[in-house]
């Protein structure tokens, strides 16, 4: 996979997880139960939630070729086996399975068999696991990725050997390096939820504890301020001993009921902030006026972040009228009555230990909630800091925006207070009124469909007077339970005004390459036409988008030479990569059957980066050519045959008449012997034979 195609693939997968992760938070607030050792609480809601957030990953996935999409459906399905247990992610296989088996296509069988394998893996990792889930780490559950998705890519193989071979080139990375982040951001979320929720349960217990301590104990106990002595609470015991309201005490000091002047009672609240005295006794006035002895016990205690006195107030009147009649018996009763008294000491001590436990636990919860609001920033970053746009809005009857991160008003290029305001959106995002009226009703209509596969618009002009034209895709992703729709767009203009200056070219070339009284012909790297020209069209009979997309050697070679000989030659040369190619003549099929001998200058295609995309080829009919000079190969053999042959007839024949003409001589000679005439007049043959012996 070349760069562009690999960053295009990776950045729609990094959609699918954001959305997945977002799918994630609202999954959390649906399914929050009271237990702090699950994350559901029906099963089947549970199944069918995960199902539906399944299916609506499938729908927004990233394609590959036809038929084969990827998405982060094995993320989801492996979390839930291993968090949610075996009903749910057995119903939410069964919906997605079904889903995705609806869809069609070659990759039908791998993709259910990858749902069912994450699944599976993650139902057997939680199977496995010897500690609550959420004691689990982030290598665990980054191993759980990596075992996930090498199983989802070992699964490919199930495809035919070419498409998943191809498909490997192109997934292996970005799948390996975005899928098992992504399980593990998912599994630390869901992590983080369980040791939340059981710390909110810690502290909720705590606190109720603590509260039934304070409010349903008998004994009289005070909350105080020391640098103040304002009281901050008191409990029912201490509203029916002192005769006050509640109300009352919370607005008095302390000084009001005990009878020391108010430097002594400083003095002693001090000693029992800093721990150095926790026992006293003292006399309180009441709201009737008597005043009585008590016994107070007392010591620091933390709540939001200053330090209060918590007080346990004994009356020790009777006591101390029992101890003036008995104290003739003191030295009997003194071992009992110290038991005593140190047992209820103990017991105050454990209450005021009980205190301090429920005010760590108060502070433990403040720390949590500062932690979510923390979490929520962070999440909030996190989207003004995605390169897309992203907003919470309803369509119908007005566009009305819940949320919109930083992004979304930058890439309408209007301010964020213009696209806020009630159905400001159509005239801030579109200046041009007809095209605005175009673009509005289009959208309400798709977006009124319900169909979601409707709601994603490709290539839209952002105008702005006297500045350059950008352009944006965007997606809606509905929530109909909400009334709401998640607007995600997205900045393509430099993709736009490469494909508009790419088209501009290949109009320009084409034009040239119609004039061209050749036929022209590319074709791609599995054989397949990409380009014919005018001339080539005319010439085989067939219009262009008859031809565009269909195996050249199939459709335009004789067979079976075009597939068994021709094909394989030409996959060798693609494979082999750029170089020099042979020119080469070949039949080609025209569409009534008959054929025509084109003589072809062949040219290998490349990209950016080198690797060989396909061929482009410019063919001669040399049918008529070759015709003549076959032609006039033939009668030159005929020719030269007879030629031959004349001249060995010439060759007999001049032998034969040398002969005769010799014999004539010898007969001329003999008769001249015998005294008599010649018969044969040899005068003329003489001279030409002088003739000839003097010719240079």
């Amino acid at each position: 996979m070349n760069m562009p195609g690999l960053l295009d693939f990776s950045f729609a997968l990094l959609i699918n997880s954001m959305l997945l992760l977002g799918l994630a938070q609202v999954a959390d607030l649906a399914l929050a139960g009271e237990r702090a050792d699950r994350l559901s609480r029906p099963t089947l809601v549970a199944g069918l939630l995960v199902g539906g957030i399944g299916i609506l990953l499938i729908k927004i996935s990233a394609t590959l070729m036809p038929g084969v999409v990827f998405d982060t459906r094995s993320v989801l399905l492996a979390i839930s086996g291993l968090f949610l247990g075996a009903a749910p992610t057995a119903i939410a296989m069964a919906m997605t399975a079904a889903y995705r088996w609806t869809l069609g296509g070659p990759a039908v069988p791998t993709g259910v068999a990858v749902i069912l394998a994450s699944g599976l893996i993650g139902l057997a990792w939680r199977a496995r696991l010897r500690r609550p889930l959420a004691d689990i780490g982030w290598r665990e559950l980054y191993l759980l990725g990596l075992v996930v998705h090498l199983a989802m890519l070992a699964l490919m193989l199930l495809m035919p050997w070419e498409t998943a071979r191809a498909v490997l080139a192109r997934i292996s990375l970005p799948v390996l390096l975005i899928h098992p982040l992504i399980t593990l951001a998912l599994g630390l979320f869901c992590v983080d939820r369980l040791r939340r929720r059981r710390e909110v349960a810690a502290l909720r217990e705590r606190e109720e504890r603590y509260h039934s301590l304070f409010e349903n104990n008998h004994t009289v106990m005070l909350i105080i301020d020391p640098d103040s002595g304002a009281i901050v609470d008191a409990n029912a015991a201490a509203v029916e001993y002192y005769g006050w309201p509640r109300e009352r005490l919370k607005t008095m000091r302390i000084g009001e009921i005990n009878t020391l002047s108010a430097a002594e009672l400083r003095a002693e609240m001090l000693r029992a902030r800093d721990r150095r005295n926790q026992h006293f006794e003292f006399r309180h006035r009441r709201a009737d006026g008597s005043e009585r002895a008590v016994e107070v016990f007392s010591g620091p205690l933390r709540l939001d972040g200053r330090t209060y006195l918590y007080s346990i107030v004994h009356d020790v009147a009777q006591r101390k009228a029992a101890e003036a009649a008995l104290r003739d018996s003191e030295a009997r009763c003194r071992e009992e009555h110290d038991t005593a008294l140190r047992q209820q000491q103990e017991a105050r001590l454990a209450a005021l230990n009980l205190m301090e436990d429920a005010v760590a636990a108060r502070r433990q919860t403040e720390e949590s909630l500062a932690a979510l609001r923390e979490s929520d920033a962070f999440v909030k970053s996190v989207l003004d800091s995605l390169p897309i746009g992203i907003a919470v809005n309803s369509v119908s009857p007005a566009v009305r925006f819940r949320y919109m991160n930083e992004n979304f008003p930058a890439l309408y290029r209007a301010r964020r207070e213009r696209l806020a305001d009630p159905d400001g959106f159509w005239d801030a995002a579109y200046e041009d009124a007809d095209f605005r009226r175009e673009i509005r009703q289009r959208v309400l209509a798709d977006c009124a469909s319900g169909d979601p596969e409707r709601m994603h618009w490709d290539d839209i002009p952002i105008v702005r007077a006297g500045a350059a034209t950008t352009y944006v895709s965007a997606r809606n992703i509905p929530l109909p339970d909400k009334g709401l729709m998640i607007s995600l767009v997205w900045d393509v203009t430099e993709r736009k005004l490469a494909e508009l200056a790419l088209r501009r070219e290949r109009d320009l070339n084409r034009r040239y390459l119609d004039t061209v009284q050749t036929l022209m012909v590319a074709l791609d790297g599995d054989g397949r036409i990409t380009m014919i020209n005018r001339h080539g069209c005319a010439l085989l009979g067939y219009a262009e988008e008859e031809l565009l997309g269909r195996n050249w050697f199939a459709c335009c070679l004789p067979q079976p030479a075009g597939m068994e000989r021709m094909y394989p030659i030409f996959r060798r040369m693609v494979e082999k990569g750029p170089g020099t190619i042979e020119d080469f003549e070949n039949p080609v099929v025209l569409r009534d059957g008959s054929k025509r001998l084109i003589a072809w200058h062949n040219a290998i295609l490349t990209d950016a980066s080198g690797r060989v995309v396909g061929t482009l080829s410019s063919g001669e009919d040399v049918t008529e050519s070759r015709r003549v000079a076959d032609e006039l190969r033939s009668q030159a053999d005929e020719l030269a045959s007879r030629n031959a042959e004349l001249e060995r007839f010439n060759a007999a024949m001049v032998g034969r008449e040398l002969d005769m003409v010799e014999l004539k001589r010898q007969i001329n000679a003999l008769s001249r012997e015998l005294g008599r005439a010649p018969p044969h007049d040899l005068a003329n043959l003489d001279a030409a034979g002088e003739a000839a012996g003097d010719a240079p």
